[in-house]
């Protein structure tokens, strides 16, 4: 597998919480597509929801928050094959996600890469090499059926 340095300065972590493994499955995307503020951004929410809720991470509220694009590559307009997932908050979310800025710039992020052993007990997507496909869960919001679940674990995270 493909990792990047500015990953794990971001709070990536090996082996990979099931929380991104999970994501990166139902996205049908590699490590790879992803760039660094996406990394940031799901770090950030398991971390917002392990140690300041004490609870496991959500999706349906993660979808209530976060959406994903494709991003061009500058020579062509297909998708890049490395960071063509963007991650980006919800403007319609809502003010009880905590707030914070991601890192202005993403210039030359892909620059500092190593390779990691795909670990056999909780694997990643197989890595292909290959461009992301959009899929329409990039941008799918809460489930109707869990929006009750998730109108509480938001009325808990508002009264932290």
């Amino acid at each position: 597998m493909v990792s990047f340095l500015t990953f794990h300065e971001r709070g990536f972590g090996y082996p990979a919480h099931w929380f991104l493994r999970g994501l990166l499955n139902e996205w049908g995307l590699e490590l790879q597509h992803l760039n660094s503020t996406g990394v940031l951004h799901i770090t950030g929410f398991v971390t917002v929801y392990e140690a300041f809720l004490g609870m496991e991470p959500h999706v349906d509220l993660f979808r209530l928050f976060f959406s994903g694009r494709a991003m061009a590559d500058r020579s062509s307009a297909e998708i890049a094959p490395v960071g063509g997932f963007a991650l980006q908050r919800k403007p319609s979310a809502g003010g009880s996600y905590p707030t914070y800025i991601p890192f202005d710039s993403n210039r030359g992020w892909h620059g500092e890469w190593f390779y990691i052993r795909n670990p056999a007990e909780a694997p990643f997507p197989a890595f292909t090499g290959g461009r992301p496909e959009k899929q329409k869960s990039w941008s799918w919001g809460c489930a109707r059926t869990k929006r009750h679940k998730v109108e509480v674990i938001e009325e808990e995270l508002i009264r932290r």
